[in-house]
């Protein structure tokens, strides 16, 4: 992936941020309660960007909230849309959720623009389309490729609904801006903030997957390679082009040739060959031997969840769990965050390794921010989410009480721009 290219993802993700930041807050300023409905977000949620844009928000008195919020370097939403909504788009107009919502449909439009543009440039390449855009439906990818562009986009208006989910939370709002010191939020951090915010219905999807995966396949490091016995010089063995890319990828990010045979068993790849083909393709890469453990500090954890959740996306297309595995954490690398905190080897042995074996280490989710995280059983201290750490030692802002946020009464008149 060259600099363009991720330039050109990091800008499309922060353009439908921005769209869509936008279109709440033009809607939430005419009625909250249409916002609320048509976004399919609390009242309370809508209400709250609407002081936001108005300057009545306290945490964001003094800097420009919803700018910030668009320019987050991570997406805010998910795609929602199926096969028969792409079909419905260009032959026949779907009425909105309520005849009240009907003059919002121009605001609609506009957005679902944004969302089929960005699904046509990516829906030729899966791998790009499930970790850009979410989506993991081969039959969706089909019809958007078969389909007209100039048709998808002249019926983005047809849909009585946006075609996407808004991830954005009142505990993500709370931590995003400034930490507990008034100091602005780093970008980095505010990025695996984002991330992380992952729905209740998703994380039921993303825990049954993640068992049924345990229960079907053993882990690679559970079980040795079998080597057959030799004498005098080993042979030399063509690997197949799928191992060929992912070793190579494997040894771009300082996996040693051993812990790659072992995960690779009975494929016909052997550390001796590894090892030549390392002292070829990177003869001055030193291995940097990572001694602290992903469970010692709460920035890494992060970082591992976000290469999980991103391999569980590459999963529902049928690869492999090892290679995407290695695809996500290479896309994580180079495109989510100008810098990881964790490595690769270190990621296969405290977390791939454990959790592909029925393990301690399993996803859950904090009840406080509402983000999901990589726990591990064995190591549960005080703080078990990470978020919560950060904002224990002052990276991220406070903890507020926005449960008890409550609309005014004036939410269901309509609202002067």
């Amino acid at each position: 992936m060259t600099d363009t290219h991720r330039s050109a993802i990091l800008t499309d993700q922060k353009l439908l941020n921005e769209e869509l930041i936008a279109s709440i807050t033009e809607v939430a300023l005419v009625n909250v309660q249409h916002c609320a409905d048509l976004f399919e977000i609390p009242c309370s949620l809508a209400q709250r960007l609407r002081d936001m844009h108005l300057g009545c928000d306290p945490l964001t008195s003094g800097l420009d909230g919803l700018l910030e919020l668009a320019l987050t370097p991570a997406p805010l939403w998910k795609f929602s849309l199926s096969p028969n909504d792409l079909r419905r788009m260009g032959t026949q107009r779907s009425v909105m959720f309520a005849s009240e919502l009907e003059p919002y449909r121009p605001v609609v439009a506009r957005l679902n623009r944004l969302v089929v543009g960005m699904l046509v440039r990516y829906a030729h390449d899966p791998v790009l389309s499930a970790l850009v855009c979410g989506v993991t439906d081969a039959l969706l990818l089909r019809t958007v490729q078969e389909a007209a562009c100039v048709t998808l986009l002249d019926g983005a208006g047809n849909p009585g609904r946006p075609l996407l989910d808004v991830r954005l939370t009142h505990a993500l709002l709370d931590r995003f801006f400034v930490t507990c010191d008034a100091k602005p939020a780093e970008p980095g951090l505010r990025a695996l903030v984002a991330l992380t915010a992952v729905c209740h219905s998703d994380f039921a999807v993303l825990e049954r997957d993640a068992k049924a995966q345990a229960l079907h396949d053993a882990s690679p490091f559970a079980r040795e390679a079998i080597k057959p016995k030799r004498s005098g010089k080993a042979p030399a063995v063509l690997l197949l082009p799928e191992d060929g890319n992912l070793v190579i990828k494997m040894l771009s990010h300082r996996v040693k040739p051993g812990d790659i045979e072992r995960c690779l068993p009975n494929r016909g790849v052997g550390a001796l060959q590894i090892e030549r083909l390392q002292s070829q393709l990177y003869p001055d890469v030193k291995q940097v031997r990572d001694a602290q453990q992903i469970w010692a500090s709460a920035t890494r954890r992060l970082h591992a969840t976000c290469v999980l959740l991103n391999q569980r996306a590459l999963m529902a297309l049928g690869m492999p769990p090892l290679t995407a595995l290695v695809e996500a954490f290479d896309f994580h690398v180079h495109h989510q965050v100008a810098q990881v905190a964790v490595g690769l080897p270190r990621l296969l042995k405290d977390v791939f390794a454990p959790m592909n074996t029925t393990g301690p280490v399993r996803f859950n989710r904090c009840v406080d921010c509402q983000a999901v995280h990589l726990s591990n059983e064995d190591k549960l201290g005080s703080l078990d989410c990470p978020l919560c750490c950060l904002v224990y030692r002052k990276k991220l802002g406070h903890k507020r009480r926005w449960k008890a946020y409550r609309a005014s009464s004036s939410d269901s008149l309509p609202l002067a721009a």
